[in-house]
């Protein structure tokens, strides 16, 4: 409040005009009529003087930068403060370490926020999942595309080793390459022997 009483005046050109009057003497009647008496715990209030000289005041009034580090400094001194006093009344300012405070929002709440955490994760499971197996079935095909090739290149190779021996053109190599088992094998893979005899006997 800056003053009690205003008064009015009208201006030449018909504008009303107020001017303020700033009676101490009221204010401080008032401010006594209203002020309650209580201990200093139920406002907590702190009145801090960092007693600035008058020329860097000057200087902190143009500069945003240097009026917050005044307001920091401020509000750091008056923390200390109280903190001093609250230790002297005996009042704690600390939380103790198995404090437990009441949640802001209810159980059912954070029900249906944990339905939907665990809702989103199936979600981002289920993804990877189906991209995993995309990735499996191309490199399957990959795999599937190699063998085709590799066995179309041993055909087309067999194809030609065969051509080279119908002509007689064929080197040693080639005809190791394509040997072939005429001798008949038994149930347990072994060779069977057949003597000179047997064989002529059949041609």
């Amino acid at each position: 409040v800056v003053s009690t009483q205003s008064t009015g005046k009208i201006s030449e050109e018909g504008v009303k005009t107020i001017s303020h009057i700033n009676n101490i003497p009221k204010l401080k009647e008032r401010l006594s009529a209203i002020q309650k008496k209580l201990p200093w715990i139920e406002s907590l209030d702190v009145t801090v003087d960092l007693k600035v000289p008058s020329e860097e005041m000057k200087s902190i009034i143009n500069n945003n930068f240097k009026q917050e580090m005044l307001f920091y400094k401020q509000c750091e001194v008056g923390t200390q403060q109280s903190i001093a006093r609250l230790n002297s009344l005996g009042i704690p300012t600390e939380r103790p370490e198995d404090f437990f405070a009441e949640m802001v929002k209810s159980d059912e709440h954070m029900k249906r926020v944990k339905e939907k955490l665990i809702s989103k994760q199936l979600t981002m499971e289920r993804t990877e999942k189906v991209t995993k197996m995309r990735k499996m079935k191309k490199l399957g095909k990959k795999v599937q595309q190699e063998v085709l090739k590799k066995r179309a290149d041993e055909k087309k190779q067999m194809m030609e080793n065969v051509k080279k021996i119908r002509k007689g053109k064929a080197d040693q190599e080639d005809v190791d390459n394509f040997e072939i088992n005429t001798e008949p094998e038994t149930s347990d893979g072994k060779k069977k022997e057949i003597n000179r005899k047997e064989k002529s006997q059949r041609f």
